[in-house]
C-alpha cells in the first residue's frame, strides 16, 4: 500500500478534540490514519474533524467517517466534520440519512473558541489575525515580483524536503513550473544538479547542524549548457527554534 496523500494534525480546544485532516481521504489514508483516528473516538470526546482541506474523497473515505461516528456514539462522544466542497459531493450522494453531523466554521467558532477567551476579545483577534494575513499577502507578493527580476534561483523547502516555493529562475533553468515543483520532493524532481552533493547539503541544513552550508556544483541546464553553480543553503527556523525546513538559493559563479 502506497503512503497516503493525506495528512492529520491533532490538537485540544477546550473539551474538544480537533483533529485537521488535508489532502485525500481513500482508501490509503484510512489505512495509515484509520486505527489512529479510531483510537480517539473511543476516548469519549467531542471531536471535531476539520476536513476544508481535503480535496478528494473515495467510498473508503466516506466509510470511514462513518465508522468513526459510531466509534463515537457508542462510547459517549461525539463528532462533528467541517467539510470540504468533495466531501460534502460525496456525502449528498451517500449520506441519504444524514449520518454525519456537519457544521461550519462560524458556528464552531461560536460553539468552541469563543467561550475560551469571551466571544468579543476573540473576535477582534481574528480581525487583527485578518489584517496581519493581508499584511502577509501583500509582502508575498512583492517578494514575488522581485524573485521574478533575480538572476538566482530560489527554493523554499519544508522540513521533509517538499517544496513550498519555486522562483521564475528555477523554472526557466530547468523546465519545471512552480504548479509542478510546489508538492513534491525537492530531490525527486528532474533538474540538473547532481543529487547526491545537493542531498548532503540538505541533511546538514535541515537536521539544524548547520547555520549555513555552501558548495560549488557543475549542473546542466535545460538546453544542455554546463554551468558552475554556487548553492547555498540555510535552515528556515520554525516557532520552536527546530528546523522548518530550508532555503536554497542558487546563483552561477559569474553571477
Amino acid at each position: 500500500m502506497r503512503e497516503p496523500a493525506c495528512t492529520v494534525r491533532v490538537w485540544t480546544l477546550r473539551d474538544h478534540r480537533w483533529i485537521v485532516v488535508a489532502g485525500e481521504l481513500d482508501m490509503a489514508a484510512t489505512t495509515w490514519h484509520g486505527h489512529e483516528l479510531q483510537s480517539m473516538m473511543e476516548e469519549g470526546e467531542r471531536c471535531v474533524i476539520d476536513a476544508r482541506g481535503v480535496g478528494f474523497v473515495d467510498a473508503a473515505g466516506y466509510r470511514l467517517l462513518l465508522e468513526l461516528d459510531e466509534a463515537a456514539r457508542a462510547h459517549g462522544g461525539e463528532l462533528t466534520v467541517v467539510p470540504s466542497p468533495a466531501l460534502r459531493r460525496i456525502c449528498e450522494l451517500l449520506d441519504a440519512a444524514g449520518r454525519i453531523r456537519f457544521s461550519a466554521p462560524e458556528d464552531l467558532f461560536t460553539e468552541v473558541v469563543a467561550p475560551v477567551r469571551g466571544e468579543g476579545s476573540m473576535r477582534a483577534s481574528v480581525i487583527d489575525l485578518e489584517q496581519r494575513n493581508a499584511e502577509l499577502e501583500a509582502a508575498n507578493d512583492a517578494l514575488a515580483g522581485r524573485l521574478a527580476s533575480a538572476r538566482a534561483g530560489v527554493v523554499v523547502l519544508d522540513a521533509e524536503g517538499g517544496v513550498r516555493f519555486w522562483s521564475p529562475w528555477c523554472e526557466a533553468a530547468w523546465g519545471v513550473s512552480g504548479d509542478q515543483a510546489v508538492g513534491a520532493r525537492f530531490l525527486d524532481l528532474r533538474t540538473g544538479l547532481p543529487a547526491g552533493e545537493v542531498r548532503r547539503v540538505l541533511d546538514e541544513v535541515l537536521a539544524g547542524d548547520v547555520d549555513v552550508a555552501e558548495i560549488a556544483v557543475d549542473a546542466t541546464m535545460r538546453d544542455g549548457r554546463a554551468v558552475r553553480l554556487r548553492l547555498v543553503g540555510s535552515p528556515l527556523p520554525g516557532a520552536d527554534g527546530a528546523s522548518a525546513g530550508a532555503v536554497l538559493l542558487m546563483e552561477t559563479e559569474s553571477g
